[in-house]
């Protein structure tokens, strides 16, 4: 093959942990193009479909996708291919979490806009309908003959990979066929023979997969390999008693551990990339096979190397800004898309609320003139975390409403309202669901409700020593203010982990410092201020509000009754 469009990377820069058979690590020299592809998919995945959050896609740093993968990829096709690759990743996360064990009609409508010709564009099928058509519109402009091929690779794999993991495989000699489909061989062929400009000859297409599919196998038991604990997971919050991956297979036939499996999986990569290797060379002596046919043999090797990498490099995530969020809600769901499960909140309101601000005003006015911060605060936390228990139920159902947009379609709980769900969480879950994730909401109300209410006390406190002065409306809402940026920087991070043990409707119950865990070591310590703005946007009026309100009462009580 001729190198035209990348470069060698040093070895130095990457890790293959000794499975990479001497093969180099080529990139595209142009992967700005990937970027503006991958980044274009997402924004239109977003408007069209749903929005991504902590969406992790093509892009990496330093080693994007397409441009590891393809890196012989032509300039003009870059852009197309990656926002093509990354609509699959897309489509191919939501096909994942639909329920594959037997057909459903769920199924069949997530299949239409590859069932039907791809630019015959009718309202009645799904939205990722349209995307396609714009993919393969894009495509048709550069190279008609190329991009129908890819049309037609893509259908078909889509329709088999749909299919294969329906059963649960019990051999790796059964397996195997299997994972190559689900890899992407099929749409694999399409998006190498367009983007490189490659041509493979009807009487040689046969031959073309046979001698590819050893690198197939080698990328797939690779990609299982490294996506194993999240593929283990994932079954498991579905509810799945089997994982459509290498290593469960392998534990299941031969009756071993996790790590033996995890190495038996290394060695079957070896050895097929090892078989592949020779291949490639072979293909590529052999001058009587047609050009284009040994240079995809070759590109799968180079797609195989840049996938070994790329799994292992970090990926960005690229999630939509509070004003993004805003607009894609309003684009979806309307303006009422903003007020989704204030049903739910009002209820949790009256019980939670109520209860806390009872409690808290009834002991610290049993306490004196002047309690002390400390009492204070154990006060706040006290009757916080009451009221959090007593509120839980319609904290779930609060979270579910308003995480559903969210979500697709067929993941949607679609509460009409607190009433509605309060129904169907217990006929659908059982009673215990109304206490999901009562420990972080209950940790969470307290520590808010000491950040609140008595840090508003303490700090107007302060203030008036400090002062000397007579309570006015400027120093309540000075002390109003500052106990809001308190009360939402300390809870920010019990409110992460409230929100994901909330929405989840696993029968698999993770601890709360589990999740913290995982947390970290997904995202390292920026998820502990993930959404800080938009809680403060929502908090701060409302906390400044509710003690404006609370000193008008209190002024209407003493006036009252003193």
């Amino acid at each position: 093959m001729e190198f035209c469009y990348s470069e060698e990377v040093d070895a130095s820069r990457y890790e293959t942990h000794n499975l990479d058979h001497g093969i180099s690590l080529r990139m595209h020299k142009d992967s700005v193009k990937e970027i503006n592809g991958a980044l274009r998919a997402q924004k239109d995945w977003t408007h069209y479909v749903r929005p991504v959050h902590g969406y992790k896609g093509g892009l990496a740093d330093p080693y994007g996708f397409i441009s590891v993968t393809i890196p012989e990829c032509r300039p003009e096709r870059l852009e197309v291919v990656s926002y093509a690759n990354e609509f699959a990743f897309l489509y191919d996360d939501d096909m994942e979490m639909l329920e594959l064990k037997t057909p459903t009609k769920d199924l069949d409508r997530f299949l239409q806009p590859f069932v039907y010709p791809a630019l015959d564009v009718l309202a009645r099928y799904r939205p990722e309908k349209k995307l396609q058509t714009q993919i393969f519109s894009e495509m048709m402009d550069i190279d008609q003959r190329r991009a129908i091929t890819t049309m037609k690779a893509w259908a078909s794999f889509v329709q088999l990979a749909s299919r294969t993991r329906m059963t649960p495989f019990e051999t790796l000699e059964e397996y195997i066929p299997a994972r190559v489909i689900d890899a992407g061989e099929l749409i694999w062929f399409g998006s190498l023979t367009f983007g490189m400009g490659l041509t493979i000859p009807d009487e040689e297409y046969d031959l073309c997969m046979s001698l590819a599919r050893p690198g197939y196998v080698a990328l797939g038991l690779t990609n299982d390999l490294y996506s194993w604990e999240k593929e283990r997971k994932a079954a498991q919050d579905m509810g799945q008693d089997y994982v459509f991956n290498v290593i469960w297979v392998i534990m299941k036939e031969s009756a071993i551990g996790e790590e033996e499996a995890k190495e038996l999986c290394r060695h079957e990569i070896i050895q097929s990339i090892n078989q592949f290797r020779d291949i490639v060379e072979k293909t590529k002596a052999d001058l009587s096979l047609s050009r284009d046919l040994r240079v995809y043999i070759e590109a799968v090797m180079w797609s195989y190397i840049g996938n070994l990498v790329r799994l292992q490099t970090r990926a960005v995530n690229v999630a939509p800004s509070f004003a993004s969020a805003v607009k894609i809600i309003i684009s979806d769901q309307g303006v009422s898309g903003l007020y989704s499960g204030l049903t739910a909140s009002v209820v949790r309101q009256l019980t939670y609320s109520g209860i806390r601000f009872g409690i808290y005003e009834e002991l610290k006015l049993k306490a004196g003139h002047a309690p002390s911060n400390q009492f204070l605060l154990t006060t706040a936390w006290c009757s916080g975390f009451a009221g959090g228990i007593a509120g839980n139920f319609a904290d779930v159902l609060n979270v579910r409403m308003q995480h559903d947009g969210s979500l697709p379609s067929h993941q949607r709980h679609n509460y009409r309202h607190v009433g509605d769900g309060i129904l169907r969480m217990a006929r659908e879950e059982g009673i215990g669901a109304y206490m999901r994730g009562w420990l972080p909401n209950c940790t969470r109300a307290a520590t808010q409700t000491a950040g609140q209410l008595a840090s508003y006390d303490i700090i107007k406190k302060c203030i008036l020593d400090y002062q000397k002065a007579e309570e006015t409306p400027a120093i309540q809402a000075t002390s109003s203010f500052l106990a809001a940026v308190i009360a939402v920087t300390v809870t920010n991070p019990l409110d992460v982990l409230k929100t994901r043990a909330m929405s989840s409707t696993s029968t698999t119950r993770s601890g709360m410092v589990a999740t913290a865990k995982e947390a970290f070591r997904i995202e390292g310590p920026a998820w502990i201020f993930r959404g800080w703005v938009p809680s403060f946007l929502r908090v701060g009026p409302h906390t400044m509000c509710m003690f404006a309100f609370l000193e008008i009462q209190r002024s209407i009580y003493r006036r009252t009754f003193n």
